[in-house]
């Protein structure tokens, strides 16, 4: 696994935007495939089959001395690309980490006393390298160095001179796993305490980039005991890492210790995780007994705690899956975060006079985009006024073409879905400007594509009355320095507008200027909106656009999005939003006991008090518009 190098350990934890973090409770078990037989038919230590992830998102694996890599994305099917020298285990592979640039896989030998690189393409014995160094686990820390933990510590190994740096010592019994955050602060721990006093099993430390760095560099090794900043105390801090959110997993099993503390693999907050290294003091130590809304646990199956079978975790930067597996079990569980986006594209013709360039169509997938084109002089934000025109960013249908994609997560027609919008789907129209470059709306450029849904991904329906690439133009930011891009000046903005809110469908925009037009859109990021239930549906999972032919031009998609329920009123503070009902009473009784800020609905704020249940109760009375 690639790891994501957090900037000192006071900083808040950064990956990616808050538009498209990711909550350790959106993940939902997506599937589940079995990974090969070991190579010789049995499931003992020294025939644990390994699998990591490869930058186009393929998995590869090791059984035995065989590579193999899956014949493509999610399919759960491998195929042999070729042999490696594994070196004699003494509890067989482990770990295996592909290096960040994808060319070569690191093999460690559990105790063997040798780490092995091999090539991710065309293996070889001949061209397997194999270096003296510790081998229990491994995190890449560029494509030249990995860090590796050895019997009570850190090494660092530098693949191209063979020098092995000791960079962490002193784990008061056996070292865990490995992991770097986005900033390059290190993570490890105690895998097994046998030492008297000192750390238990399962601490996790947090150590800041400039110490380990100080420390390869010749500088003074880090102590484990007597420095760092513990995050965690859980299970026996086995497989770390983090989700491209910094959300933080752990894996492994204390069997051993008695301490009970097994039989689940954890996800930590992001935010927690921040949190604590803010503040050691004052902020709780994440373990076993902490929320759920800081720590998840994903249960092992009864028969693989039988079997102390520990967990470990593997996370795929490109599909941004989470594979869980069992140490000597063949079944791995593959949770995906929800999100409001199109996941897959399950067919694709181009048609003729598709737009050269444009034909990749899995640019439809995912958010739609903010900024297009950032290195062109007509790129930047995208506004009402100028739409999405990057090769990377859309995909064109010509004539007798067609795109379908699928969404992982049904788009649900719910009550809380605002104007009763349920599906928005994103083009690159726009409206012309009749006060060139001030912004003021006049016709829409727009070129069709007609557009048609089916919860199986047999029976479609079509939807009246709806352009693919049409009103509403996508607008990336709520603040946009302009209405587009001129004299070289690219729009810029900060504040990021809102890809599952619609715009009011009865909002006509033709005369106004380009800040009344942005009120207009009232947060929203545009999209041509789609109620499923005025074709009697409750929910859908695919979408189809096609551009008949005859119709002239062809629809560019850049991307679709499931709208996100809203709640009516106040007192609508439970699912399901829209409407008011008990369930939003108990949360609102809930809230209030415990002092959530969830119940301060009413003035004065940043209080829990009884005007909080005056407001409530008469909001819950008043009912949802």
């Amino acid at each position: 696994m690639r790891q994501k190098v957090c900037a000192g350990l006071g900083a808040a934890v950064a990956f990616g935007s808050a538009a498209s973090a990711q909550s350790i409770n959106d993940y939902s078990l997506a599937r589940t495939f079995d990974l090969p037989p070991s190579w010789n038919g049995t499931a003992d230590f020294d025939n644990t089959v390994l699998f990591d992830a490869l930058p186009d998102g393929r998995l590869l694996i090791v059984n035995g001395p065989t590579v193999s890599v899956e014949t493509g994305v999610g399919t759960g099917v491998f195929s042999s690309i070729g042999d490696y020298t594994p070196t004699a285990p003494a509890f067989g592979p482990g770990f295996i980490r592909v290096s960040p640039d994808g060319a070569r896989v690191a093999i460690g030998s559990s105790g063997g006393g040798s780490v092995s690189l091999a090539s991710t393409t065309a293996p070889t014995p001949g061209t397997t390298e194999v270096f003296a160094a510790s081998d229990f686990a491994g995190a890449w820390i560029d494509d030249t160095s990995l860090a590796l933990s050895n019997v009570n510590g850190v090494d660092v190994l530098n693949t191209s001179s063979g020098a092995v740096s000791n960079i962490v010592t002193n784990v008061g019994g056996a070292s865990a796993g490995i992991a770097f955050d986005a900033g390059g602060n290190l993570y490890t721990g105690n895998g097994f305490d046998f030492v008297p006093g000192g750390s238990d099993t399962g601490a996790i430390k947090a150590f800041e980039a400039s110490a380990w760095q100080s420390a390869l560099a010749g500088g003074s090794v880090i102590d484990f005991e007597n420095s760092g900043v513990e995050v965690a105390d859980v299970l026996s801090a086995g497989t770390l890492g983090f989700d491209s959110s910094g959300n933080f997993f752990v894996g492994g099993a204390d069997f051993f210790s008695g301490s009970g503390d097994f039989g689940y693999a954890a996800l930590t907050d992001a935010d927690a995780v921040a949190a604590r290294l803010d503040d050691p003091v004052g902020v709780a130590l994440i373990d076993a007994g902490s929320d759920p809304s800081i720590l998840r646990m994903f249960d092992s199956p009864q028969a693989f705690i039988d079997a102390q079978s520990p967990p470990a975790w593997t996370y795929n930067e490109v599909t941004g899956e989470l594979y869980l597996s069992f140490f000597g079990q063949s079944e791995v569980f593959v949770y995906q975060a929800s999100d409001a986006w199109a996941d897959r594209v399950v067919s694709y013709d181009q048609g003729i006079g598709a737009a050269s360039g444009f034909t990749d169509p899995s640019t439809a997938l995912g958010e739609p985009t903010r900024i297009t084109s950032p290195s062109s002089s007509f790129g930047g934000a995208t506004t009402p006024f100028q739409g999405a025109f990057g090769t990377s960013e859309l995909v064109s249908i010509g004539e007798g073409g067609h795109l379908t994609v699928e969404f992982d997560e049904p788009v649900r027609d719910e009550l809380g879905n605002p104007f009763g919008v349920d599906l928005l789907v994103f083009g690159n129209a726009f409206y012309l400007d009749t006060d060139f470059p001030n912004g003021v709306a006049g016709g829409l450029f727009a070129e069709g594509g007609a557009i048609s849904v089916s919860a199986d991904g047999i029976t479609f329906f079509d939807v009246p009355n709806a352009i693919a690439d049409g009103a509403f133009p996508t607008n990336g930011f709520l603040d946009p320095t302009g209405p587009l891009t001129t004299g070289g000046q690219q729009v810029t903005g900060t504040i990021e507008s809102d890809f599952t809110l619609p715009v009011d469908p009865s909002f006509n925009p033709t005369g106004l200027p380009f800040a009344d037009l942005l009120a207009g859109y009232d947060g929203s990021g545009g999209g041509v909106g789609i109620d499923i239930g005025e074709l009697g549906l409750s929910e859908i999972s695919f979408v189809r656009i096609d551009n008949p032919v005859g119709a002239g031009g062809s629809p560019e998609i850049d991307g679709l999005s499931d709208v996100a329920a809203r709640p009516c009123s106040v007192a609508d503070l439970a699912f399901p939003l829209g409407i008011v009902d008990l369930t939003d009473v108990d949360a609102f009784i809930a809230a209030f006991v415990a002092g959530d800020p969830a119940a301060d609905v009413a003035f004065p704020f940043d209080v829990v008090d009884l005007s909080d249940v005056d407001a409530f109760i008469a909001a819950f009375l008043a009912g949802c518009p």
